[in-house]
């Protein structure tokens, strides 16, 4: 790996620039002073000459006014001049000078303040304008302006000239040059005395400090050596433990550590100067590989995962982190690449999504066959259910009333349990709800007892119950799965149950912070179970002994199906037993007391006083000819009129010709299932301006969503086989 090297200069030469630095400084602002002390001198003379070019032309007016009284140029001249001795100027050496061409030559009419008498002092024009009276020269030359000269004394001054034209004089203001610039030169001294003292101490401090810095520097490069041996310890490590390749900035490898070499199947001299793409897999796409570059060339690191193939054409992944780095140009210049092996957790995954599909089709299957399981099944019940319903509703005898009722109750416990597998499946997957209702406890354990009363009487045997008195009351729980689950634990104790009988004893149990259960204990005096075999019992197809299923029948889903539906409830189901002893099961649920007890309602009180006021026909469309004759002798029970068709075709048809209030529609017919027959009424309905009429799905199809499938469907109701007259009639009055 490159790292940029950084180059220091010795602190003495540091110094020595500072020194000069600030010389240099020193300089400049002495020259930068020199010059504002000359130029703001002219300014001043500039100003001054200015006042008195106004002076002397007053004083001239004023002469030229007062000629009739004697006044003569002469007067004129000596009033400037009189005028010239009291003006001290703008410094100790400054005057103002007058002079006047005669001929060729200069006449001076004022000299200097500490003249005693004023003496022309004639100067040639030529000679005054290359030599020490050039300020009057060039002002009687009829110019303006300052300069620094010397003047009739040989005195270097500086000067501001300008003429007079109106009286033909020149008037020069002028100031030593010395007095000016001794400031200025007191000001340098000072400045110049505190850089040499600068100087001197900071050479002093330089040598004192340059043995520390060379001490320090000397630390800090020993310092970096040892960073350096740091870091390529790391780097040896980072060889040992991870794969690693360096690429140029055009991605050509220019180095791979031993790792790289021996996973990919290549030397050294085979990958060097060639690109990653020696190792591709083919698995990713173009755009894959662009995605990286695009990132790796803003600067940025590129973070994934990517699989490869080696020279023996074996695949193997890479978790992967590639990082760019830039030279000083701010150009990326290499590509470092660290890498280490996933194959194997890749394949572990591979074979956890294989497992989990095969998981998901074994599921849809088994959602399958239990959806087929369901609608076989209930296509007879509902023929079963139906015609011992209608029977219900003849003239007969006691004894045959019995019987049917008995058949009745059976075939409903039956769809009971049929309705619980198919919740215990949806619980497995997850897709279950538990509905909380009032449900009186007494009347529940009744209707169990008393429906499973003649499969104990005809083994010989008893089942008998008992209610403790604080237990006879409402509680809110699921009353189907209830019953349900009672329902498997007490035929499970007849089916095992040869002599003596099976109790059943309803209760409540608190604990020791008074929180109530509802404890029901339902103990047979059977063949019992082996104590390494108590909680194998609630295993799905599980019996004790294999032999039971020949001897006793069964699936071994009962105590299963009853445990699962305990622990829905919030509670759950645990044995005690000892083979040849019988068996004890309690069953422990959380007791929540209903808010209000109602009165209990038998079935179809509601509905007989609402269906009389149902007016209208029904259409009626099956492709069994035994349901299409239950439900048609249904309708006729309760007082209402249809027609039947056997197929959906049939049934759009019908529909053109007659108007009726309700359709009660199979789903699965040949031909045009229901589902289509729906949506070719509603179009004909849309096309013609035909009234919406209710369509009621009647269907086998009692899983999860098929509700929801029908009313997608543009249905209006669902109701599932088996039927009966009051599923018949509360479909039929309720509104859409």
């Amino acid at each position: 790996m490159k790292f940029p090297s950084k180059h220091y200069l010795p602190p003495s030469i540091v110094a020595f620039i500072g020194i000069l630095v600030t010389l240099a400084a020193s300089f400049a602002a002495v020259v930068l002073l020199y010059r504002v002390q000359i130029e703001g001198a002219k300014t001043r003379l500039s100003e001054a000459l200015n006042t008195q070019v106004r002076i002397v032309e007053s004083i001239a007016r004023s002469n030229a006014s007062n000629k009739s009284n004697g006044g003569g140029e002469q007067v004129m001249i000596d009033r400037i001049v009189e005028a010239y001795r009291n003006n001290r100027g703008i410094g100790k050496s400054s005057e103002f000078v007058l002079g006047r061409l005669e001929g060729d030559n200069i006449i001076f009419l004022l000299e200097q303040r500490n003249a005693a008498t004023l003496v022309p002092i004639p100067i040639p024009l030529d000679e005054a304008l290359s030599g020490d009276a050039q300020p009057m020269g060039l002002a009687l030359s009829g110019r303006r302006g300052t300069i620094i000269a010397k003047d009739y004394r040989g005195v270097e001054v500086i000067a501001a000239y300008t003429e007079i034209p109106s009286l033909g004089l020149g008037i020069v203001a002028k100031i030593d040059k010395s007095e000016i610039v001794y400031p200025f030169y007191k000001a340098t001294a000072g400045v110049f005395l505190v850089v040499v003292t600068i100087v001197i101490v900071g050479l002093l401090v330089m040598y004192q400090v340059t043995g520390r810095l060379l001490n320090q520097l000397d630390a800090s490069e020993k310092e970096k050596t040892a960073h350096l041996d740091r870091i390529e310890d790391q780097r040896r490590a980072l060889d040992i433990h991870a794969i690693v390749s360096i690429t140029d900035a055009k991605g050509k490898i220019n180095y791979a550590n031993d790792h790289f070499c021996k996973l990919s199947g290549y030397s050294r001299e085979e990958i060097f100067g060639k690109t990653h793409s020696l190792v591709k897999s083919g698995y990713h796409n173009q755009d894959f590989y662009n995605g990286i570059w695009a990132k790796i060339l803003l600067g940025q690191t590129w973070k994934g995962e990517i699989r490869n193939l080696s020279k023996s054409g074996d695949f193997y992944w890479l978790d992967t982190t590639i990082v760019p780095f830039r030279g000083a140009d701010g150009v990326n210049n290499q590509y470092i690449a660290i890498q280490s092996d996933i194959t194997k957790r890749k394949e572990y995954e591979m074979d956890l999504i294989a497992a989990r599909e095969e998981a998901e089709k074994a599921n849809n299957a088994k959602s399958m066959f239990l959806a087929n399981m369901s609608h076989e099944i209930r296509t007879p019940m509902n023929s079963i259910l139906g015609y011992s319903e209608l029977l219900l509703h003849e003239q007969l005898d006691a004894v045959s009333k019995q019987y049917l009722s008995s058949i009745r109750k059976s075939g409903a416990f039956l769809l009971d349990i049929i309705n619980g597998i198919l919740d215990v499946s949806r619980i497995e997957a997850g897709e279950e709800s538990v509905y909380f209702d009032d449900v009186d406890v007494e009347e529940a354990v009744l209707e169990v007892c008393e429906m499973l009363a003649s499969m104990a009487r005809e083994k010989g045997i008893y089942l008998k119950w008992d209610f403790q008195q604080d237990s006879k009351r409402l509680i809110r729980t699921d009353g189907g799965l209830f019953k349900q689950m009672l329902t498997n634990v007490v035929s499970n104790g007849i089916k095992f149950t040869h002599e003596g009988g099976v109790s059943v004893r309803v209760g409540l149990n608190s604990d020791e912070d008074d929180t109530q259960t509802l404890l029901i204990r339902v103990a047979d005096t059977g063949i019992g179970i082996p104590s390494d075999k108590l909680e194998s019992v609630f295993d799905k197809f599980m019996q004790v002994d294999p032999s039971m299923t020949r001897r006793y029948g069964g699936t071994g889903l009962g105590l299963s199906i009853a445990r699962g539906l305990a622990r829905m409830l919030g509670g759950d189901i645990s044995v005690r037993s000892k083979l040849g002893s019988g068996s004890e099961f309690f069953i422990e649920l959380p007791f929540r007391e209903a808010k209000i007890k109602l009165p209990y309602a038998k079935e179809g009180q509601s509905e007989s006083t609402n269906i009389s006021q149902f007016k209208g026909n029904v259409l009626v469309v099956e492709d069994d000819e035994t349901n299409r004759e239950i439900i048609r002798k249904m309708l006729r029970s309760l007082g209402v009129k249809c027609d039947v068709v056997e197929d959906g075709a049939s049934a759009v048809e019908r529909i053109l010709k007659k108007r009726y209030q309700v359709i009660l529609m199979d789903c699965q017919m040949p031909g045009m299932d229901g589902f289509e027959t729906t949506e070719r009424i509603r179009l004909e309905e849309e096309k013609r301006g035909l009234d919406h009429v209710r369509i009621v799905a009647v269907t086998a199809r009692a899983m999860k969503g098929d509700r929801e499938q029908c009313l997608d469907a543009q249905m209006d109701d669902y109701i599932a086989k088996p039927i009966s007259r009051d599923s018949l009639s509360e479909a039929l009055c309720r509104k859409s």
